[in-house]
């Protein structure tokens, strides 16, 4: 952190209302710098074996947009959950995504209604048209590493809880 010092000789000093303002300023500017650094939000989800992982949460459209994208390495009990507002069909495709992803559709109700495994990453300069594309109904879409699902036997119609941070 940097701190600013303002050297007014005494004799010169500005008036109280003025340090009060200037203060004030500088208390603003350490508080953005600090605050300009938030974290994301993140969920535990629960699975019905009882096994827990942590998520980050994409509840925007351009956190959903941006989701994994450009990221060449995800934690292994970990990934990212995208939360839409109704639940109906949600077509994911793995453009920019350098990961291998396991995507789960997760219904209203939390009930998985639908998984695809080993989604493969996209390339840097493979063709739009061969892109891999996963798509089905859910309110939730979750984004893990592949092969997890298969890790902790996750599976089509299992429930899942959501503990959001």
């Amino acid at each position: 952190m940097t701190w600013i010092f303002l050297q007014i000789p005494f004799n010169h000093a500005p008036p109280v209302r003025m340090n009060k303002l200037i203060l004030l300023c500088l208390n603003l500017i350490v508080f953005s710098a600090c605050s300009g650094n938030k974290s994301a939000e993140k969920v535990q989800v629960i699975f019905a074996s009882g096994e827990k992982i942590w998520a980050e949460v994409a509840r925007t459209p351009e956190e959903r947009r941006k989701g994994l994208m450009f990221r060449e390495s995800i934690i292994a009990a970990g990934g990212m959950l995208f939360v839409f507002e109704k639940e109906e069909p949600q077509n994911f495709w793995m453009k920019n995504t350098f990961v291998d992803l396991d995507i789960v559709y997760i219904s209203d109700n939390l009930k998985i209604s639908g998984i695809f495994h080993n989604v493969p990453r996209s390339r840097p300069s493979e063709p739009d048209s061969s892109v891999a594309k996963a798509s089905s109904t859910g309110r939730y879409v979750l984004e893990v590493p592949a092969g997890l699902c298969d890790k902790l036997k996750i599976k089509e119609g299992d429930r899942v809880k959501f503990i959001f941070q």
